[in-house]
């Protein structure tokens, strides 16, 4: 239970951190991602484990007020005259219910799922930001293939002669266009990655 408890007191002291955090305009690096996927993890586990704990704890107390109650009052040769013991034993039980039905354990499950989604919620947004990363990462490549070939070509037959080449049908005019289409797609991608990072810090600060 203590190491339980270390363990997620930690996780909050990071999502504190967190959420004190200055909004970054920074990249969220592959590190970062997957500590954010192994917090999600951990807290899931931790609602899941925090849930079962009450339950069987629940379970436990009324199975054992019920075969007191069964034990001291059906098979009691005389169960008006209860051993003082057996009516302490018989109450603490009873107590006790009462005590897990007045826990606020559904307040805390609440809101550990609460956090559960808001970290969810990051997750999503830095897989988006990590896929629009390998998006202009890609476009960045086929970029500099293009100019390799396109320059390659200028050099063959002379830059000057390619500067005046305006049919449409030319090897060079369609390498020059290509070259642009993708230079105009690389600033898009580009755009959209930016747009993408500190989105989260934006949304939950």
């Amino acid at each position: 239970m203590h190491k339980h408890h270390q363990a997620q007191n930690h996780i909050l002291k990071q999502l504190e951190d967190l959420n004190n955090t200055v909004p970054s305009t920074n990249p969220t690096s592959e590190i970062h991602r997957k500590s954010t996927l192994q917090r999600e993890v951990g807290i899931q586990q931790w609602h899941q484990s925090f849930g079962n704990l009450f339950k069987a704890h629940r379970d436990y107390i009324q199975s054992l007020t019920a075969w007191l109650r069964l034990n001291l009052h059906h098979f009691s040769r005389n169960p008006l005259n209860k051993s003082a013991d057996e009516s302490k034993i018989y109450t603490l039980c009873e107590q006790w219910n009462l005590a897990l039905d007045h826990t606020p354990d559904k307040v805390a499950s609440k809101g550990i799922k609460s956090l559960l989604e808001d970290i969810h919620a990051i997750v999503v947004q830095q897989t988006e930001e990590h896929k629009q990363k390998k998006k202009l990462d890609a476009a960045l490549k086929e970029l500099q293939k293009k100019v390799v070939q396109l320059q390659s070509i200028e050099c063959k037959h002379g830059s000057r002669s390619m500067s005046k080449s305006s049919d449409p049908k030319d090897r060079v005019t369609k390498k020059r266009a290509k070259v642009e289409h993708l230079r105009a797609k690389v600033e898009k991608e580009k755009t959209k990655h930016e747009n993408s990072i500190g989105v989260m810090y934006r949304s939950f600060r």
